[in-house]
């Protein structure tokens, strides 16, 4: 795979997270994303991308949860959950989980 096209997948494998991620409610009331690749997204002129999904824990999650610990928890159940129902519907060739 050449560089281009390597850049490129990685790229298109990032979008489709942060797309996974987006489209779940409960992630979207646990974290504010942010950052060049959400500004990429919103923006289409601009071509900043970065290799990372910038987010930060919303005020009201951390509110009703305040213990790390069970906010880890919660996060990691409504991540997986996320990315499996995602990523089920996709092409197992081109989306391995």
């Amino acid at each position: 795979m050449n560089k281009d096209t390597q850049q490129a997948w990685v790229n298109e494998a990032l979008d489709a997270v942060l797309e996974a991620l987006a489209s779940r409610k409960g992630i979207r009331s646990i974290l504010v994303f942010k950052g060049a690749r959400v500004l990429h997204r919103r923006l289409e002129s601009m071509s900043r991308q970065s290799y990372d999904i910038d987010s930060n824990l919303s005020e009201a999650f951390v509110q009703q949860i305040p213990d790390r610990a069970a906010q880890g928890q919660h996060i990691q159940a409504e991540l997986k959950n996320a990315l499996e129902t995602y990523f089920r519907g996709r092409s197992v060739v081109r989306y391995e989980l």
